[in-house]
């Protein structure tokens, strides 16, 4: 199961069976459901106006706007190999004064992504690691993120310099 806090108060629930729920945690009603495509494994904030990433049991990380009782709308998906994505995690790295954001998703077969969410409107994969031993456990997975991150950085400098 994954959860949520929406920085507008809401709570957004994902189950392994696929349905995804928005609650009012005052009243602890459901404001909306909706199915996910594939089962829900994982969940990362990505933005304060309201966006998440799903990982799950196929072969894309999907980002949704989540807008209180609307049916969430899918911004984007990215496809990565056929693994399971177990965790993930958000990470700010500062390059030359600019904050980026890195999405780190462990998968299945010992392999992270990194994902660039700093703009929502340009949510892209930037690299994929293989990691001896990466475990589907949370805590291991920010370890070995922050073992990456000097990697990150680098190819960071890369695409902002592009800009």
């Amino acid at each position: 199961m994954a959860i949520e806090y929406m920085p507008d108060g809401t709570i957004v629930t994902g189950e392994f069976s696929g349905i995804m729920k928005v609650w009012n945690p005052k009243t602890s009603q459901s404001l909306v459901s909706f199915t996910h495509p594939d089962l829900i494994y994982s969940s990362a904030l990505v933005s304060q106006d309201q966006v998440i990433a799903i990982g799950g049991d196929d072969t894309e990380i999907y980002f949704y706007r989540i807008n209180g009782s609307a049916t969430p709308l899918l911004v984007k998906s990215i496809t990565i190999s056929p693994r399971i994505v177990y965790s993930m995690v958000i990470y700010n790295v500062m390059y030359n004064n600019v904050n980026c954001k890195i999405l780190y998703a462990a998968a299945s077969s010992s392999t992270a992504y990194s994902i660039n969410v700093t703009s929502v409107s340009n949510i892209a994969l930037i690299r994929t690691d293989s990691i001896d031993g990466l475990s589907q456990d949370i805590y291991a997975v920010e370890k070995a993120g922050k073992k990456n991150l000097n990697k990150l950085r680098l190819i960071l400098g890369m695409l902002i310099e592009e800009i």
